[in-house]
């Protein structure tokens, strides 16, 4: 049975999730089809063992001994289980907002319960302990029912007792207003030209002079945000990155893990637009904070860490030379990588490294362990192993590699075509490359007008760098 929604679905819940959901099938409440507990049952069990592909035929067999397979009969079973998992997971997340405290104490006013409504706004925070948008959300939507409940209540000392705080109010969802705004533009600003958002985005300049006008330092999220917004507004303003990182270190323990890792995002695309504008030194902040979000573990998803961001900072830090800190990087966080892709990314890193101490025969021997499931590690292994055949001149295996990437990318129906453009242009001059001989000076240094001329193309910084070497 190949891959469908429900299985899909399954495959995405933890064990706690699946004992949960078990408990929620059971549930005559929810649910009094006893065969889709069956069902769930057999494909939890099957996905345990990690046996492989489960005929559907079977499934039915064993709901159904002695009856013929009857594919419509079958797919309304499966349809009718995973509309039950769909809400259970739907339930489950709104069990955990606080948008399900919210609708409780509405239900109370709604329902006339004012005791009940008071034991339950005592109880009930509005205020989490992180200063993102949400925060002012939920405090909002709170003192909107206190006061929604001080107008209806039918106590009339509760009236007379207290007012509605209207202004607080509208003070909380304009801060709610504000850094969803900020955050929504400084994204925008990520994918378009400031032109073109400007068009779009209303009440954006009435934001921008209030900001120049009042000091938001007292409300975090407002700060940096703005902050952020400067550096993609006068990108090459260097003490806008200083302020930000300066604030961003000070307060970074106020926000979610994934926002601050957004927002430490934002930081690095500084220093990237700048390397791409020739100031390698930025190179240096990166690692920076790289290494702070390690530190601090901001970079770590429930304790593990992305194979992506594994292999960018082993890049980063290799780009600076930092031989004894990358190679103390790659094996002491090895086991937080995500256990199915952990060998294969250890070792491409590992031949990265490598590389770069052109120790070109170790490389080969890692690059040859294994064959990357990844169609983007399977693009970076090969492009190595094309460059380091060339680097120990090995002709007839440069050869040999690039017909079979040749074929890997007229294959590959995963990779867009400007992937395949961009790949077949590196092998292109790469055989040109590999047939120069350094006394040639003019066919060199047409190689080099071509490589300047040529978009897209990977590896153009290696390319550049053995032209140059064939000038010497």
């Amino acid at each position: 049975m190949s891959e469908n929604k429900l299985t899909v679905l399954l495959k995405s819940l933890s064990g706690k999730e699946l004992k949960e959901l078990d408990k929620f099938l059971r549930s005559p409440y929810f649910n009094t089809n006893e065969k889709l507990v069956e069902i769930f049952q057999l494909l939890r069990q099957h996905h345990s063992n990690n046996n492989g592909q489960l005929d559907k035929e079977k499934i039915y067999k064993h709901l159904f001994p002695g009856k013929p397979y009857r594919d419509v009969h079958f797919r309304q079973y499966f349809s009718a289980l995973t509309a039950l998992v769909e809400r259970f997971i739907a339930i489950r997340k709104v069990e955990q907002k606080q948008s399900f405290h919210h609708a409780l104490l509405e239900e109370m006013i709604d329902r006339n319960a004012d005791n009940l409504f008071n034991q339950k706004l005592r109880k009930t925070n509005g205020a989490s302990s992180f200063e993102d948008d949400s925060n002012y959300l939920n405090q909002f939507r709170l003192e909107d029912l206190r006061n929604k409940f001080l107008v209806t209540s039918a106590q009339q000392q509760n009236r007379l007792a207290q007012q509605p705080d209207l202004v607080k109010a509208m003070r909380l969802l304009d801060t709610f207003y504000i850094i969803r705004k900020l955050k929504f533009y400084c994204s925008l600003l990520n994918y378009k030209t400031i032109a073109a958002v400007e068009k779009e985005s209303i009440l954006m300049d009435e934001i921008l002079e209030l900001l120049e006008k009042k000091d938001y330092s007292d409300t975090p999220a407002i700060d940096i945000y703005h902050k952020i917004l400067r550096t993609l507004t006068e990108p090459d303003n260097a003490e806008n990155f200083a302020s930000l990182l300066k604030t961003l270190h000070a307060k970074d323990n106020l926000f979610t893990q994934s926002e601050t890792r957004e927002m430490y995002i934002y930081a690095q695309n500084f220093c990237i637009r700048q390397i791409n504008k020739g100031k390698t030194k930025y190179l240096s902040e990166i690692l920076k904070i790289y290494q702070h979000l390690l530190e601090k573990e901001i970079i770590l998803e429930k304790g593990i860490l992305s194979p992506w961001d594994y292999k960018n900072i082993v890049v980063t830090a290799l780009r600076l030379e930092e031989f004894k800190w990358t190679e103390k990087f790659i094996n002491n966080y090895k086991d937080k990588l995500p256990e199915k892709e952990r060998e294969n990314a250890y070792t491409y890193n590992l031949a990265k490294f490598y590389f770069y101490k052109k120790d070109y025969s170790i490389v080969l021997g890692l690059l040859q362990e294994v064959e990357y499931n990844d169609v983007f590690y399977s693009l970076d292994s090969k492009s190595m192993l094309l460059k380091t055949y060339y680097e120990l001149n090995e002709i007839d295996s440069l050869d040999s590699l690039m017909d079979s990437f040749k074929i890997y990318l007229l294959r590959n129906k995963a990779l867009s075509e400007h992937h395949v453009k961009t790949y077949k242009n590196l092998l292109r001059i790469t055989h040109k490359l590999s047939r120069l001989i350094s006394n040639d000076k003019k066919k060199i240094a047409l190689l080099e007008t071509e490589i300047e001329q040529t978009k897209p193309l990977a590896d153009v910084g290696w390319l550049k760098e053995k032209v140059k070497e064939l000038k010497r």
